[in-house]
């Protein structure tokens, strides 16, 4: 029923207008009660009852298209969560590989063998590739504070990249 709140409301509406039109049409009569609404909600005349069932209808459409509305929205909401799960899943991992790859370069007695040398550099490549790719995501949470904390972050990954200057990847890739 949750799942289905919307088009709900719609047919209760729809029946909401059905009795409030029943009420104001016995209302007009001599005895006004319970059986005379009652006879009035089932047995009143053809226009009335078409004009309640179109009523009936046209509620329940408003909420078929909300329930869909809202069915888009919330995709989307789940979207954005994966998306940003993945992005912090792969931003963390491909900044660790370029520090660590730095500081390897960077070690003394390196480089061992040109292909070692070569596997680096591949390495950083590849990490900078799925960086920039990151970096050109479109954004997902427009609010300030969102703002604020991904510029934040690039500022923050700007400064553990080698150098962010250099293309990035002078060589073919594999």
């Amino acid at each position: 029923m949750g799942r289905y709140r919307e088009i709900a409301y719609g047919v209760l509406t729809g029946l909401s207008i059905w009795v409030v039109d029943a009420v104001l049409q016995a209302g007009g009569r001599d005895h006004f009660g319970f059986d005379t609404v009652a006879s009035e909600m089932i047995l009143s005349r053809p226009p009335q009852l078409l004009l309640r069932v179109l009523l009936l209808i046209v509620s329940v459409a408003l909420g078929y298209s909300l329930w869909k509305s809202r069915e888009h929205e919330r995709r989307m909401r789940d979207l954005q969560t994966l998306l940003e799960s993945l992005q912090r899943q792969i931003v963390n991992p491909s900044l660790l590989i370029l520090g660590h790859s730095s500081n390897l370069a960077l070690r003394e007695g390196w480089p061992v063998s040109r292909e070692s040398v070569e596997m680096v550099s591949e390495i950083q490549c590849n990490a900078r590739k799925l960086n920039e790719i990151i970096r050109q995501w479109p954004e997902t949470d427009y609010t300030p504070s969102a703002t604020a904390e991904k510029k934040e972050r690039n500022t923050e990954q700007e400064e553990c990249d080698l150098d962010p200057g250099v293309p990035l990847c002078t060589h073919h890739t594999v």
